[in-house]
């Protein structure tokens, strides 16, 4: 309902009242953008590390979640469009889309260090993260967190 209202005021604003679509449609995307290369970072360590340990519970990843946000408020921090101009985008950031590269990086190196903290705090990381089985290789089933295995799933394979 919330969302219908939303997009009904938008296309009622941008048809009647707004001179200029392009603008601001661009600088909405290059908004967004930011977001999805945080994403993306926090995207690709997950799917390159097999980070197992720290696979979200109920869809969430709270250390994916915490990587994403840092990196989303630092990217916005260097961004500079016609909606909104970071307060750190100055020089060479005031100019090109090195915002996009800072998300990325922020996210990516912030969730690497997380789900690593994590993996050395007390749950042991799969064989096949930790380096001792082939690449590829499924961990055995005492490499893999209790938590993660179901109520019905066995211990061991």
């Amino acid at each position: 309902m919330i969302d219908g209202a939303l997009m009904t005021a938008g296309a009622a604003y941008i048809l009647f009242v707004s001179s200029n679509f392009l603008t601001p449609f661009q600088s909405f995307i290059q908004l967004v953008s930011i977001g999805l290369s945080a994403w993306a970072a926090v995207v690709v360590i997950y799917l390159f590390g097999r980070w197992r340990s720290t696979a979200p519970r109920h869809g969430v990843s709270p250390a994916a979640v915490v990587a994403w946000v840092i990196g989303l408020i630092l990217g916005l921090l260097f961004s500079s469009t016609s909606l909104f101009v970071g307060p750190l985008a100055k020089g060479i950031f005031a100019t090109s889309s090195l915002s996009y590269v800072v998300s990325f990086a922020v996210s990516g190196l912030v969730y690497l260090l997380l789900v690593r903290a994590r993996s050395a705090g007390g749950r042991s990381a799969p064989a096949a993260v930790a380096g001792s089985a082939s690449v590829g290789a499924r961990p055995a089933a005492s490499a893999v967190p209790s938590d993660l295995l179901g109520a019905d799933s066995p211990k061991s394979a």
